[in-house]
């Protein structure tokens, strides 16, 4: 069946108290709410442009090693917000990384360049240099790559575990969300493959102990942060970077972090019942709510009342009779709130 082919667009989101901070699809006629930053190398032009709900950078770099974002105007404080789930819909990567390769998260200044000595920066970095990043084969997530040829402060997770990335995958585009809470981390990156060029979900969770840190540390109190993507080439020439959607939601426990959290969703694609079972981490004697949706804005409830299974649970949502839109929907998303 030829709509199981979305299974890699699968991307679990779990919040609680959540709020909006930034959804943009780009569908306006004209960009709005974000700007353009980077390295010193020089550069012709540099245009952000939207057109058919996609927004692009392009660079035309005449110095090698340029490296150019698209950073919010939109800040938001990690710290008031109790933590935070960004989600970057990548359409096309249109240049092969180098140096700092490409970079996708939050930056706690937006008319700097991301890596400045002045700032701090939070994210996943892919293709980059493995002694700062991790991230040369694949992906690093990493709190601070602000230190010239050194470490980032931490280099919490890699793919190294999971294996390599296979770089044109990578180009055409793939969905990556990185939720963050008091406790911990989490990240999921679907739509890439293997080096095998096997599609394959790269997903991983920590805590801030576990890194030797805490959140309070990372991401102080009155610390306004943006939302930036942003890519390296080492060539001098003509590069782009594309995206379909970029959201970001604050809230306790916006993303899960290590705590509440999707673990799984398992496909059953037989053509009389199809449907998907979720599993998330769970506390005795909870009950949850399970909603969906297929564009990040409408968020319809499956179910309000499911009983804990202990420190793990799992509810069977049956997409038909009564769900038949997410039979070939390209995307879906699910969430799940604690009562």
């Amino acid at each position: 069946m030829k709509w199981f082919a979305c299974l890699a667009c699968l991307l679990p989101i779990s919040m609680v108290d959540a709020q909006t901070i930034i959804d943009d699809d780009f569908d306006a006629a004209e960009v709005s709410g974000w700007i353009g930053s980077g390295n010193t190398r020089t550069f012709s032009e540099h245009n952000i442009t939207q057109t058919e709900s996609v927004i692009t950078s392009e660079v035309i770099a005449t110095q090698t090693n340029t490296n150019r974002s698209i950073t919010s105007e939109t800040s938001f404080e990690p710290s008031a917000a109790g933590g935070f789930s960004i989600t970057f819909v990548v359409d096309n990567i249109g240049g092969q990384p180098g140096a700092n390769g490409y970079f996708m998260g939050i930056v706690r200044d937006n008319d700097l360049f991301f890596r400045d000595a002045t700032t701090k920066n939070f994210g996943l970095a892919f293709f980059g240099q493995d002694p700062r990043t991790g991230s040369v084969g694949g992906f690093g997530l990493i709190y601070g790559d602000n230190n010239g040829s050194a470490p980032s402060d931490f280099l919490l997770a890699n793919s190294d575990e999971q294996g390599d990335v296979d770089i044109n995958s990578f180009s055409d585009g793939f969905t990556a969300t990185i939720n963050v809470d008091p406790t911990g981390w989490s990240y999921e990156i679907t739509g890439l493959s293997d080096a095998a060029a096997s599609e394959k979900v790269f997903t991983d969770n920590g805590t801030w102990e576990e890194a030797g840190t805490d959140f309070a540390t990372l991401f102080p109190e009155s610390d306004t942060w943006f939302a930036i993507a942003s890519l390296q080439v080492v060539a001098a020439t003509t590069y782009t970077h594309s995206y379909d959607r970029i959201t970001l939601v604050g809230g306790s426990n916006a993303g899960g972090g290590s705590g509440l959290q999707i673990l799984s969703i398992e496909i059953d694609d037989q053509e009389v019942d199809p449907s998907a079972t979720i599993s998330w981490t769970s506390g005795a004697n909870e009950t949850y709510s399970l909603d969906y949706s297929t564009d990040l804005i409408n968020w319809p409830e499956v179910e309000d009342s499911i009983l804990s299974g202990g420190n793990t649970s799992e509810f069977a949502l049956h997409f038909l009779p009564n769900y038949p839109e997410l039979v070939g929907a390209p995307r879906v998303f699910f969430r799940i709130r604690k009562n």
